[in-house]
């Protein structure tokens, strides 16, 4: 359910740049955490079983995942993996109108 260019950071077998991040020169160092924030957020959306603080949890995780990536990508306007970030970030967000009391 991750993108391809999170699996090599989950998976041994998984090789090829297809399979990893961008390379630091086109996105930065920062990107490192994107991934995990990813899982946050899977897991977040996946089980309803879950108690609210659990999911509410996650979604915050996922969040301040994401927003460690948008800053160390803000000076990378060719990032590749920008459009996904930010498409994350507004899923996050609308998440968390849904299911976080502020």
């Amino acid at each position: 359910m991750l993108p391809r260019f999170c699996w090599a950071q989950f998976s041994d077998t998984a090789r090829g740049p297809e399979f990893s991040m961008p390379p630091k020169a086109l996105c930065g160092a920062g990107t490192n955490h994107y991934c995990i924030g990813l899982v946050n957020l899977l897991r977040a959306k996946r089980n309803t079983s879950d108690p609210a603080s659990t999911r509410a949890s996650n979604i915050r995780q996922a969040k301040r995942r994401t927003l460690y990536t948008v800053k160390a990508i803000e000076r990378y306007p060719n990032c590749p993996i920008r459009s996904h970030v930010q498409s994350t970030l507004m899923e996050i967000e609308a998440l968390e109108r849904v299911y976080i009391k502020h």
